[in-house]
């Protein structure tokens, strides 16, 4: 069993990484602050679970929020139009974009489980260097517009827990170990725009 002997040694156990908390802020009917855009199960932050979010829970978001939020979508107002198929142009001019399964080690690696700010800030100066704010999605190639949005949700993620100075929950800093005795509420709420940042060419 990997080498380890059950009989002479303790097992070892660590955290890993199940499922995302969502971080999408919507109302009790899957609303989010943009009109006719809804957002449920683990992508919304519906308020129902807290710093720790629970196994049971992913069926209340499923099956309760999931039910309220299709309701919400056949008596909106919105108006959709019939035809909702999507054309992707190609465009050839070649952009410089990591692959995804880069993405998903460095996040792993530098704003896993266990972070702190030099880890954090490693990576996300190494997300920074690709400069995809300023990447037009909308003539590019699915599987590049995949990569851009994984770019985008791990900056947000990884910003964020370097605003959040403290471990609580499941954002656990490894140099803010302890949460202050008294209980910390705030939230945080990020937004790209473009040109907010400057490129860094940098390798980790």
């Amino acid at each position: 069993m990997n080498g380890i002997d059950p009989d002479k040694h303790l097992l070892p156990v660590i955290p890993g990484a199940h499922f995302m908390m969502g971080g999408i802020k919507t109302d009790e009917m899957g609303q989010t602050t943009i009109k006719g855009l809804f957002a449920v199960g683990e992508a919304a932050c519906t308020g129902v679970h807290g710093a720790n979010r629970l196994a049971s829970n992913s069926l209340l978001e499923a099956i309760v929020f999931g039910h309220k939020t299709a309701e919400a979508i056949l008596t909106s107002d919105i108006k959709l139009p019939k035809n909702c198929s999507v054309l992707l142009k190609t465009n050839s001019e070649s952009i410089i974009l990591p692959t995804k399964q880069e993405i998903k080690e460095k996040m792993i690696a530098y704003a896993g489980i266990e972070r702190n700010e030099i880890s954090l800030k490693r990576v996300r100066n190494w997300l920074e260097s690709f400069d995809f704010f300023n990447i037009t999605v909308y003539d590019r190639r699915w599987e590049e517009i995949e990569i851009v949005n994984m770019l985008t949700v791990a900056w947000l993620i990884v910003t964020s827990a370097l605003e959040r100075k403290e471990s609580i929950g499941s954002h656990y800093r490894t140099d803010y170990p302890k949460t202050p005795a008294k209980k910390i509420r705030r939230e945080i709420t990020r937004q790209i725009q473009k040109d907010s940042i400057r490129a860094r060419g940098v390798e980790i």
